[in-house]
């Protein structure tokens, strides 16, 4: 989608097949067409506009859906996050991988092996969380979002509370999730952990 307010930068949103937005600017003979529309479903509405005055309106309302998208984006990859927390808390280690790409990278806390298949993926998450119930708490967040890949990265501190025969241990540690839809949905397609020092 290209946004007028960029200055004719590119600035795509991620495809959502539901929701096909565009945006088309023509100049004939001077003469500016634009043509913005919506793909729904299979329905198309389709708005043309020459007014000059009205070109104004039109551009807003594309920003504003830009928006709108890019805010959904980062909505549906902090849930995927929040689907991971819950799944890691109550254990359930199917629930954790597919929240996963099929070829996602993980760079584990516990562990010095990084994994790109579902396999190794199995085995740390069963190893993880052999070390007893692990509740994890997001303590904070950076976001960033990629148009170009259609991806959205989320950065920052979480703590693994262990409940152990001796006690309950937290571990802090640095992650990083970047996410991608796949199929509709947002997955993790990498994941770095480490503790802090």
């Amino acid at each position: 989608m290209v946004d007028p307010a960029s200055s004719g930068t590119n600035k795509p949103t991620c495809l959502d097949l539901d929701s096909i937005r565009y945006n088309i600017t023509l100049r004939s003979n001077g003469d500016r067409k634009r043509t913005f529309g919506r793909l729904r479903g299979h329905q198309i509405a389709q708005y043309e506009e020459r007014d000059q005055g009205q070109d104004q309106d039109l551009q807003q309302s594309v920003v504003n859906q830009s928006q709108t998208a890019e805010t959904s984006d980062i909505e549906a990859a902090r849930t995927t996050l929040r689907q991971w927390t819950e799944a890691v808390a109550v254990g359930r280690v199917e629930g954790i991988l597919a929240l996963y790409a099929p070829d996602a990278i993980l760079v584990p806390t516990l562990s010095n092996e990084i994994v790109s298949d579902e396999a190794g993926r199995r085995r740390y998450f069963e190893f993880f969380l052999s070390n007893g119930k692990a509740e994890c708490t997001i303590n904070s967040e950076k976001i960033r979002i990629d148009h170009k890949r259609c991806t959205v990265a989320i950065a920052g501190i979480y703590s693994f509370l262990f409940q152990r025969s001796t006690g309950p241990e937290t571990v802090p540690a640095r992650f990083l999730f970047t996410f991608e839809r796949t199929g509709g949905d947002w997955r993790i397609s990498g994941h770095h952990s480490s503790r802090c020092i």
